[in-house]
This record gives C-alpha cells, sequence and structure tokens, in this order.
C-alpha cells in the first residue's frame, strides 16, 4: 500500500460541504489555528463538490489560503465541481483562476445515451431544454431515464430547463446521490483523474504510480460510502491491517 513506500504520505478527503462546516465551526469556537493544521498539515488534499462554496466569503477566504499555502508547498490538490471552473458562479475570481492552474477533465456522457433519453421525451411528449439532457446525465447517469419519467408526471406541458428540472427533482435527486454512488464509480474517477485504468488500481502492483491512487480510493471507499474495512480489503484484495494503515 502507498503507506508502504510513502510511510508520512497524508490524504485528505472532504466534501465542501464539510469543509463550509468546518470553517463556521472554527470561527464560532475560536480554533481557527487547528482548522489550518489540520488542512494545510497534509501531501494531498481532495474536496468534492466545490461549487458548493458559492456566496459563501468565509469558506472562500479560507480556502484560498489552503490553497496558497498547499500550492506552494508542492503539494496536490484535487478537486471536483458540476461544471469547468470558468463557468462557476459566485466564486471568488482569484479562487476561479487558481482552479483552472492544474489539469481538468470532464466526463461527458455518450451520445447514444443522450439519443435514448431524447427519444423517451419524445414518446412522452416532454418539452426539454437541450441543456436539460446534459443535466440528467451528468447528474444521476445510472437513473437519467428514471428522472424523466418523474418529470412527465409533474411537469404537464411546460418547457422544462435545467433550473426547472432540478427544482422538479428535488426529493429524487437527494435520494438518489445516496444509493448511486458505488465503490466502482470512486475507483473509475480517480484512475480517470490519474491517467490509469481502475484495474490498476485493483491490482497487486506497489508501483508508486499506483500506490497513492490506491490509497486515495480506499480512503474515499471508507469515508463517502462508510465501507468496513474488510469490505474495502476484498474489494481491493488486501488485508485488514493495510486498509486500516492506508485509510
Amino acid at each position: 500500500a502507498a503507506h508502504a513506500l510513502q510511510p508520512k504520505k497524508k490524504v485528505f478527503f472532504v466534501r465542501a460541504e464539510t469543509f463550509t462546516e468546518h470553517v463556521v465551526q472554527a470561527i464560532r469556537l475560536g480554533t481557527m489555528q487547528n482548522f489550518r493544521q489540520t488542512y494545510r498539515d497534509i501531501d494531498v488534499l481532495i474536496v468534492d463538490d466545490v461549487h458548493i462554496f458559492a456566496k459563501k466569503n468565509a469558506t472562500q477566504e479560507e480556502f484560498f489560503h489552503t490553497f496558497n499555502t498547499l500550492h506552494t508547498s508542492g503539494k496536490q490538490i484535487i478537486l471536483s465541481a458540476n461544471a469547468a471552473p470558468s463557468l462557476l458562479t459566485d466564486i471568488e475570481p482569484r479562487l476561479i483562476s487558481r482552479f483552472e492552474w492544474g489539469l481538468s477533465a470532464s466526463l461527458e456522457p455518450s451520445p447514444q445515451k443522450k439519443e435514448i433519453l431524447e427519444r423517451k421525451a419524445q414518446l412522452w411528449k416532454l418539452n426539454l431544454h437541450p441543456a436539460t439532457f446534459d443535466f440528467l446525465l451528468k447528474e444521476i447517469p445510472p437513473q437519467a431515464i428514471k428522472a424523466l419519467q418523474a418529470l412527465a408526471l409533474r411537469a404537464d406541458h411546460v418547457h422544462i430547463d435545467p433550473v426547472l428540472a432540478r427544482k422538479y427533482l428535488k426529493d429524487f435527486l437527494s435520494r438518489e446521490e445516496e444509493l448511486l454512488l458505488k465503490p466502482e464509480h470512486i475507483i473509475q474517477q480517480i484512475a480517470t483523474h490519474f491517467g490509469i485504468k481502475p484495474e490498476d488500481l485493483l491490482s497487486k502492483s506497489q508501483t508508486r504510480e499506483f500506490a497513492l491512487p490506491r490509497q486515495i480510493a480506499m480512503y474515499a471507499c471508507r469515508e463517502k460510502l462508510k465501507m468496513p474495512y474488510q469490505a474495502i480489503g476484498e474489494l481491493f484484495d488486501r488485508d485488514h491491517s493495510t486498509v486500516m494503515s492506508s485509510v
């Protein structure tokens, strides 16, 4: 595992919403020094859904300085969002510019999936804005057709843009978000980011190229999916103690 090759490597995975909660709590309790030590004394910071920072001025200010500290120290920062940096709204320009420093990768839905949705929409006489199909495929790709069915039940001949679709599907999206995320999704996303194959993360190879991505994947499975150590070990073909030392 990564710790065997890099025993002092510290990886921290957090959702943007949780980061915001930590900022608010640190300000309220007067523990900003502890907060900063937690987020800056690491080697890899992974933040999911940074678009949630929108309009959160204190959070953006703190993340700006955290980003600068880590970047100046040569640490690695991995971010995800629901749009490209240039398309994010209500985020300070200085943060957007930093988001654009690194490599950006977009996971686009296949044309075939979009065509299927378009045919279904015609069949169910739904009046959807073209961007709404992209919204469905990006937000809930495995359940896009179910979401389309939900729209058909709720929208009565209304022109549905992504904003209206999100409003109609609010309950559906929050429920599916918890149900849809699976270990293979995490493995695929991390493999894509590092430019390797998913099977490389599951292999026995302990080369540096695969060790860190594998550690991040195991950590994400533990933090995001609350998977038990034994299940993570079975997935990555590692023993219980190796998993515990990696996450």
